[in-house]
C-alpha cells in the first residue's frame, strides 16, 4: 500500500484549525504568546512535508510550557 502524501499546505490547514480551537479557550495574553511562537517556528522551519508543521501535540506542549504564574 502506497503512503499518501501529507503536504505542507495540509499541515498548515490543520495548524490553523488547532489555533482556532486554542483561541477559544486561552486567555488573550496566552493566545498571543502562542501565536508568536507558532509564527516564529513557521518562519524559521524548513518544511519538507506536512509532518514538519507545528500542530497538534506540538502546540499543546507549547501551551503546557507557559509560565502561568505571571
Amino acid at each position: 500500500m502506497a503512503k499518501k502524501e501529507f503536504t505542507v499546505k495540509q499541515g498548515l490547514a490543520i495548524q490553523a484549525g488547532n489555533m482556532a480551537w486554542w483561541k477559544k479557550i486561552l486567555k488573550k495574553k496566552y493566545y498571543q504568546t502562542l501565536e508568536e511562537e507558532v509564527a516564529y517556528v513557521n518562519k524559521n522551519n524548513k518544511y519538507r512535508d506536512g509532518y514538519d508543521v507545528m500542530r497538534g501535540s506540538d502546540i499543546s506542549g507549547t501551551v503546557a510550557s507557559f509560565d502561568k504564574s505571571k
